[in-house]
């Protein structure tokens, strides 16, 4: 099989990925732990998770609220519905 050059292979594609969260993993491991912290407090407290996201982030959003089964009480903010009714109740 011969490979398009124009067209990262799977392998470089890993190795990029792995770059990124390695950078990630050295750089931010403080902050993770400070959200994952506020997180845990809030739950504890009877908080819900609140995920919002516009375009590709949405995807995180309904990763967080969307999941059949999750244990963690959780909502998503979907971007319709903030502007279809704004702050008028559904």
């Amino acid at each position: 099989m011969v490979l398009d050059q124009n067209r990262p292979s799977a392998a470089a594609y890993l190795s990029a990925a792995r770059t990124v969260l390695d950078r990630v993993a050295a750089t931010q491991q403080l902050t993770v732990q400070t959200a994952a912290e506020l997180i845990a407090a809030s739950i504890r407290a009877g908080g819900v998770i609140q995920a919002f996201g516009t375009g590709h982030s949405e995807s995180l959003a309904m990763e967080i609220a969307g999941r059949a089964g999750g244990l963690v009480p959780t909502n998503k903010i979907a971007l319709r519905d903030v502007v279809i009714l704004g702050d008028s109740p559904p």
